[in-house]
């Protein structure tokens, strides 16, 4: 397996400035053959102010195992919640999308097969990229030429109204503490479905404390009238953020690998002078890099996602 981190932006294409030094980076998870392979980017989730690793490395050496060329994003988050992220994540991924395609000879990946995974806040990513794809321009034109468009879309326990059943952390980090009415509209999404989206996989759990099972529940209620094809796959208990659900991630057998826009603002907070601000930003910095995996119970009904998913988009995808 041929695994490392590739940048997808240049510095002087990237203008968020809330990270730090940090740039989007896609890391690969590709088979040691020239076989032309269907493509997956996971997107983890984090409420929009970190990229968590318990959704990244399983999910994505599951999808390396059925035969997928698989890709972890790093997109833009707002660590200290003070720079609101907007269209930003949304520039990442769909930057990330035509990169892949753009290099699909060096990946080996089938560019009409490029699906995407998200989790949570990263679920809102990548429903909205599946909506909004023809509106992303990319600030380097040659992209442009190159469709955003996923070929199918992956959703778990995703945020995706910004209105009643939101996740406020996910909101604010999103579109900052006092969003506008035109804001909170436009990532509404269960408002801007159409039917020229690719095929949706959903699933949820009813007693999610987090993100209620409602985002879902409105988001498949549109896709249904735009008769955009989809799956939903309610399960019947579980927390949030169970990712894989399996016993790897109860026992937190994956890599901390996914924290570079943590450790970019870290680096940012010890030049600054001591203050008490300070003190506690790196705290909650550490509170989450240092996260007890310890507490964790798999749960093996929802753990059946990933099979489900995979015979969903062998449908979708004519694997």
């Amino acid at each position: 397996m041929k695994t490392e981190k590739i940048q997808i932006l240049k510095p002087e294409e990237y203008h968020y400035t809330g990270n730090g030094t940090f740039i989007p980076t896609l890391k690969t998870y590709l088979h040691d053959d020239s076989e032309k392979r269907p493509a997956i980017i996971v997107c983890p989730g984090g409420a929009f102010r970190y990229t968590t690793p318990a959704e990244a490395h399983l999910p994505a050496m599951y999808f390396f195992h059925h035969d997928f060329q698989a890709f972890v994003l790093q997109y833009s988050v707002n660590v200290l919640n003070d720079t609101p992220l907007l269209d930003q994540p949304m520039h990442d991924l769909a930057r990330a999308i035509r990169f892949i395609r753009k290099n699909s000879d060096f990946f080996h990946i089938d560019p009409d097969q490029v699906v995407i995974l998200g989790f949570s806040a990263a679920g809102h990513l990548c429903a909205s990229v599946s909506i909004y794809y023809e509106k992303i321009r990319d600030t380097d034109p040659s992209y442009n030429a190159i469709s955003a468009r996923p070929d199918l879309t992956l959703l778990g326990y995703p945020v995706i109204t910004m209105k009643e059943f939101t996740h406020q952390g996910t909101k604010e980090a999103l579109l900052g503490k006092s969003a506008d009415t035109d804001a909170v509209e436009k990532y509404s999404l269960e408002d801007h479905v159409h039917e020229d989206m690719a095929p949706v996989f959903l699933f949820h759990t009813v007693t999610d404390e987090a993100v209620p099972a409602e985002n879902s529940l409105l988001f498949v209620k549109a896709l249904k009238a735009h008769h955009v094809p989809f799956a939903l796959h309610l399960f019947s208990h579980g927390q949030h953020g169970l990712s894989a659900a399996n016993e790897d991630w109860a026992h937190g057998h994956y890599p901390n690998d996914t924290f570079d826009a943590l450790l970019s603002v870290k680096e940012i907070l010890k030049k600054k002078k001591p203050s008490r601000k300070v003190q506690q930003e790196t705290a909650y910095l550490d509170s989450i890099i240092n996260k007890d995996r310890s507490q964790r119970t798999a749960n093996h009904e929802v753990s059946a996602w990933m099979d489900l998913a995979m015979e969903f988009a062998k449908e979708q995808l004519s694997l």
